[in-house]
């Protein structure tokens, strides 16, 4: 319905001035929620053409980098392209610089790779952002995978306390604390 009249008008637009960032970040988020992904992942990775200095508007173009790799991960984890997906969430977190550039999905894509150098990297970028108990948790799950036990424990302290009701928390941590001799 009006969602996809509204698309018909954002490509009538790019069809005229096809150099417009915000237009084709549009597309691609519409084309998102219409579930018409093949072409959203097009109109996504076209973002990556742009470069500073191209418009003369201003652009944030690290914010528009991150929301393309931010769909694009997901998209080909979802297509099964692993490979894909983590060397854009690489880019990612070259150009992030502190954004948070993943999604739970890509970060268990990451574990399952056994990418835990990456998932620590993503992890403590999105601790700006997120420090929810999964957040605490999944960091302290990578820092004891990584042989960091004093950090995991560090961190596993710091989200039993901020989420004392969390089992899996409180689980992950005692168990720590046991095998540690604690």
């Amino acid at each position: 319905g009006n969602l996809q009249q509204a698309l018909d008008m954002v490509q009538k637009a790019l069809s005229s001035n096809p150099c417009n960032e915000d237009g084709k970040m549009l597309e691609a988020q519409m084309l998102k929620h219409l579930d018409r992904l093949d072409q959203a992942s097009h109109s996504y990775m076209s973002l990556f053409v742009f470069q500073e200095g191209q418009s003369m508007l201003p652009v944030d173009y690290q914010r528009l980098h991150l929301g393309a790799i931010q769909f694009l991960a997901d998209y080909f984890k979802s297509n099964q392209k692993e490979t894909l997906a983590i060397e854009i969430l690489k880019l990612g977190i070259e150009i992030g610089k502190g954004e948070k550039v993943s999604s739970q999905k890509v970060l268990s894509l990451l574990f399952d790779a056994e990418e835990f150098g990456l998932c620590l990297t993503l992890l403590q970028q999105e601790a700006h952002f997120i420090q929810d108990a999964d957040h605490y948790l999944n960091l302290g799950k990578i820092y004891i995978l990584l042989n960091k036990a004093p950090a995991a424990l560090k961190t596993l302290q710091v989200g039993v306390k901020k989420y004392p009701n969390d089992p899996e928390i409180k689980q992950l941590y005692q168990a720590l604390l046991a095998d540690l001799g604690v």
